[in-house]
């Protein structure tokens, strides 16, 4: 398998790529061949690291000659290439080893993301610079799509972290290829035992890349049309996650009492076990979104909009709010029923406990 990205446990991306290969390598032989743009400490046999400086467009020969040397060597049956940024190991692969199963981990609608990304940025230009900047999306955007459909096109078969997605990409691209649903499978520790559901403390916490676009705007959103609200009831909201935007700090500086902006953090156990509730305020942006799942793991109660939990199937394990006064009268409801707490934090636990496995499918695929 490679990938762009496994370690550190940051993001999703990561995240999704550990579970996975954690799994997999429960029941097949499986080797990663990870890029990294830091120094990596974690030492297992089954992970090899190759650091990059100049970013995702540029390739590693070090690596796809050390893959060659390792499909070669073992006669490799499936060669899995995980997330877009790879798409040129991709190309090589398929190149060098045309009958050989190569298969791609799609993580999301990248073109999709790409409109909803480049449509924020132009929101912000004005003049002449805003007329170059919509010349420049196009070409990007052009892109963009050739070399998502190319993938599609080309590999063997391709898993998807998000049912949605499968539906997004056969009306985008009109592809016959073989698709699977790849769900998340993620061991995150509880972070709360079912006393600590007895007490409540107005705090709320979102956690996440916190330069993403959707989280950005997500929380901008929750801010500005919840927690203005709640502020006069003392709430505090806790925003955790790498690389806050310009957006989220400004947030911090307007409100300091009420919004923590924590910046990178070494751990974020202590945040889940001090806070009362966890959202996912998310309208946007392709993909499984692991951050509800995180939340259900972790045994907080928690708030998401139907879009961001969408991929789960979900009963009633999680609160679901779509617009503002949503968030605050679910808020309200588990602030004054600590039964209804209790009683989601039990249907969390149940959820996940069944929830962390593979589908029997992908398993007759590997094993």
């Amino acid at each position: 398998m490679l990938t762009h990205k496994i370690y550190p446990l940051n993001s999703g991306d990561a995240l999704y790529n550990w579970g996975i290969y954690n799994e997999l390598k429960k029941i097949s032989s499986i080797k990663i061949f990870s890029l990294t743009t830091t120094e990596i400490e974690i030492k297992t046999q089954g992970i090899i690291f190759y650091k990059i400086t100049k970013g995702y467009n540029s390739i590693s020969n070090q690596m796809v000659e050390d893959v060659c040397e390792y499909i070669d060597k073992y006669n490799v049956d499936i060669i899995l290439v995980s997330h877009i940024l790879m798409y040129k190991y991709f190309c090589r692969l398929k190149k060098k080893y045309p009958t050989k199963k190569i298969m791609y981990i799609s993580h999301n609608v990248e073109y999709l993301n790409d409109i909803e990304q480049y449509e924020n940025k132009l929101k912000m230009k004005r003049g002449i610079e805003k007329i170059v900047y919509n010349i420049y999306i196009k070409g990007k955007l052009f892109e963009s799509r050739k070399r998502e459909k190319s993938v599609l096109e080309k590999t063997s078969g391709y898993f998807s972290t998000s049912k949605t997605d499968i539906q997004l990409h056969q009306q985008i691209y009109h592809v016959n290829t073989r698709s699977y649903f790849l769900k998340p499978v993620i061991s995150f520790p509880c972070n709360k035992e079912e006393i600590d559901l007895e007490n409540y403390n107005k705090k709320i916490l979102v956690v996440g890349s916190m330069s993403w676009y959707p989280n950005v705007n997500g929380i901008v959103w929750f801010v500005e049309k919840v927690m203005t609200q709640l502020m006069e009831e003392n709430y505090k909201l806790f925003i955790v996650g790498n690389n806050p935007s310009d957006s989220i700090l400004a947030l911090s500086k307007q409100w300091p009492e009420n919004i923590i902006v924590t910046g990178k953090v070494p751990a974020v156990d202590p945040y889940f076990e001090m806070c009362d509730i966890s959202i996912v305020p998310l309208f946007e942006g392709t993909g499984t979104k692991i951050k509800v799942l995180e939340s259900i793991g972790r045994g907080i109660p928690t708030i998401a909009t139907g879009f961001a939990a969408k991929d789960y199937g979900l009963v009633d394990e999680i609160s679901i709010a779509d617009t503002a006064q949503e968030f605050i009268d679910t808020i309200h409801y588990l602030e004054n029923n600590k039964s209804y707490r209790i009683k989601q934090y039990r249907k969390m636990k149940a959820y996940y406990a069944k929830y962390n496995q593979l589908d029997k499918e992908i398993y007759e695929i590997f094993k």
